[in-house]
């Protein structure tokens, strides 16, 4: 222990005699030597020298801060230095020196060093317990969508990365998002006779259509008539906004005939202005056409589509071109224009994949 002098103390060569012993000192405010201040005041008092450490072997954590954070006194005084003591390493026992300072008696500065013994118990922490009971998860949602493009897969993570449902999920809601049917099992894990307690892992099995934007399809006959009367021969404008829900695909399934990626370059050589009156609806009408614009189409004059339901259809009701979207050049001149990048959940899922499935 030792007296630290004020910095606003001015430098005097003046001495006193301490209050308690009579031996000559410089003066400082409490007028006692370093000997009798320290046997008169002891400023870790509120502080217990002897505590209960409650420490995992199963993982690592910072140790010197956990056993900080286990003494009670250290608000009131400022804490300078700390360190480890050594201690026989089969004792269980943590010794922690520290050194503090207080005010004492008058605005005096008093610096102390002292030891703080930790008693190791053992205790299994909340990750471990379930580790070694190996229950490492409660529910598995399994995600599968039969398509040869992945833009679902991509669309659903970014809003699973946006809302954070994969960090720390206890329990999952059902939402109108996509097309979906999902089947659910369950597996006994323990229980409890006398309280009627179960504890299940659950595993939800979740298959998307296998539809995506500008894909196109060709509708059952059952389907165009639930439908009023609509041309078979759609094209997939919207997944998240469907006017076929979930529960009327699953009833009447049907596949896409065409993919993204067999759309064709076709350059617009001429239009034809209709009137309001004039206008019809029919397929492969396109929104905004203009002359000399290169467009994505189907050329479903020369696919070979092997659909069921397109194969019943009048050839006649079969358009030969249909018309889908506007094209906008190459599609790796664009991806080097981006400055952002898509957050992505892990990494190594992404790696292989082609670039025609963004």
């Amino acid at each position: 222990m030792e007296y630290i002098a004020p910095e606003n103390e001015l430098t005097s060569n003046t001495r006193v005699l301490c209050c308690q012993c009579a031996v000559p000192i410089e003066a400082n405010p409490s007028n006692m030597c370093v000997a009798c201040l320290r046997a008169h005041v002891d400023i870790t008092e509120g502080i217990p020298k002897q505590a209960t450490l409650f420490f995992c072997r199963g993982c690592e954590r910072e140790l010197l801060a956990l056993c900080l954070k286990r003494l009670r006194g250290l608000n009131r005084i400022k804490l300078v230095d700390a360190g480890f003591a050594w201690t026989e390493p089969h004792s269980k026992r943590i010794k922690v020196k520290l050194t503090v300072q207080g005010e004492v008696m008058g605005g005096a500065v008093l610096q102390q060093t002292f030891i703080v013994e930790y008693n190791i118990q053992h205790q299994m922490c909340d990750a471990c317990h379930r580790s070694e009971a190996q229950d490492y998860w409660r529910a598995l949602v399994q995600v599968r969508q039969r398509a040869n493009n992945r833009k679902t897969f991509y669309y659903l993570e970014q809003l699973i990365l946006k809302h954070k449902a994969h960090e720390n999920t206890l329990g999952i809601k059902p939402n109108h998002v996509l097309p979906i049917k999902c089947s659910q099992s369950k597996k006994l894990i323990s229980h409890d006779i006398h309280s009627n307690i179960y504890n299940y892992k659950f595993t939800f099995c979740i298959e998307i259509v296998p539809l995506s934007k500008d894909s196109l399809v060709c509708l059952p006959k059952k389907l165009t008539n639930q439908l009023g009367g609509i041309s078979p021969v759609c094209l997939v404008n919207r997944v998240t906004i469907c006017d076929v829900s979930s529960t009327v695909y699953w009833r009447n399934p049907f596949l896409p005939i065409c993919n993204p990626k067999q759309l064709v370059e076709y350059i617009v050589m001429d239009i034809d202005v209709l009137k309001e009156h004039e206008k019809k609806s029919f397929p492969g009408q396109g929104v905004v056409s203009n002359k000399h614009v290169i467009a994505d189409v189907y050329n479903l004059s020369e696919s070979n589509v092997n659909d069921d339901n397109l194969d019943k259809l009048d050839t006649s009701v079969i358009p030969d071109v249909f018309l889908v979207k506007k094209h906008y050049g190459e599609r790796s001149a664009r991806r080097r224009a981006r400055t952002w990048k898509l957050k992505h959940m892990a990494e190594e899922l992404h790696d292989g994949l082609s670039s025609t499935n963004e």
